[in-house]
Order: C-alpha cells, then structure tokens, then sequence
C-alpha cells in the first residue's frame, strides 16, 4: 500500500504511537483502543545517505608554538649592589595602586610597560619630533 504525503509517494511508513509501533500502517491505524485525536508520528525510510567526506590536505605546515624560557635567578636583573653594598633598583616600580610595591615595569626600547595593570610611560623624543 502506497501512502502520498505532499506530493511524495512513501513506499514503507511507519507509524509510531507512544509504546507501539507498526512496520505496516494499517495493523495500527486499525486498532480502536487509540484514543481520538492522539498524536502518530510517521517515519519514513530514507536511502543512502551522505557519502564519507575526503580527509582534508593541510597547505601550510603547523604553527610553533611559543616555549616560555625558564630564567634562572630572575630577581637578579631587578637588583644591583654597589662596591659599598648598598641594593640599587635597575628597573622602575609601577606606580598604580592596585599593583604594590615589588612590581616592576618591563624596560622596553621605546617605553616601559607595567604587565599586571597595563600602565604604559613612552619615552620621549629628545629630537622634539
């Protein structure tokens, strides 16, 4: 039995009912203790599908990532003793509140620069440019 169902002739549905299902649409449709105006739902078969996708070819070559350098004793390009021992700062303190005393800037060519907060002091031009 064919069933059309806009414009589309299904050869096989399937009618499904809450616990039940038919593979043949008038062994359910048939049965009187459905209740009125319950709900079917109607599945039909479908053929083939889609087909296996080509593994993509990659043009360029992966990126390399960056590797953090590991410094050993760090601290030591923040500080310098004089010949008479006296602890002399080599990079500037940031000046922001929320940053604390401790924090250094980043010396930078052209300016310095605080990572925690983002304050920025740029140097200027001695050229008046």
């Amino acid at each position: 039995m064919n069933y059309y169902i806009s414009n589309y002739i299904a050869p096989c549905p399937r009618f499904l009912f809450p616990d039940k299902n038919s593979a043949d649409g008038n062994s359910l449709l048939g049965r009187t203790k459905m209740p009125k105006e319950s709900t079917l739902h109607l599945v039909l078969r479908l053929r083939g599908g889609a087909k296996k996708r080509k593994k993509k070819t990659y043009t360029k070559p992966k990126k390399i990532k960056h590797k953090k350098k590991k410094v050993k004793l760090a601290v030591l390009q923040f500080y310098k003793v004089d010949d008479s021992g006296k602890v002399q700062r080599l990079r500037k303190e940031c000046p922001n509140a929320e940053c604390g005393a401790g924090t250094f800037m980043a010396n930078h060519f052209d300016r310095h620069y605080c990572g925690k907060c983002g304050l920025t002091y740029v140097y200027q031009k001695a050229g008046g440019d």
